[in-house]
């Protein structure tokens, strides 16, 4: 466990960060003109790229069911926030 500490520390940065993406997202049409959110919208799909990455990896190195089970139900939920976000991005704003 601690040998991963790092890619647990990345899921748990990934997933504040889906937190908190969901009302910047939201706020509105002024939001959505800003350099920063160009960059944060960015970042958040390089982190949940990432993070599906590092879920994947720990799978293939996971012997546990009950962790791999674990990992496999976070590995759908960014699979599935990734589409809506794409959604609320780029067919809500248009």
């Amino acid at each position: 466990m601690i040998k991963y500490l790092w890619h647990y520390l990345f899921l748990i940065l990934s997933t504040v960060t889906i937190l908190v993406s969901i009302p910047l997202v939201l706020v509105g049409r002024e939001f959505s003109r800003s350099l920063f959110t160009v960059v944060f919208v960015l970042l958040i799909i390089l982190f949940m790229t990432g993070t599906l990455a590092i879920i994947f990896w720990l799978i293939s190195k996971t012997t546990t069911r009950h962790l791999r089970i674990t990992l496999y139900s976070f590995a759908g939920f960014q699979i599935v926030y990734l589409a809506f976000f794409l959604y609320l991005i780029f067919i809500i704003r248009l």
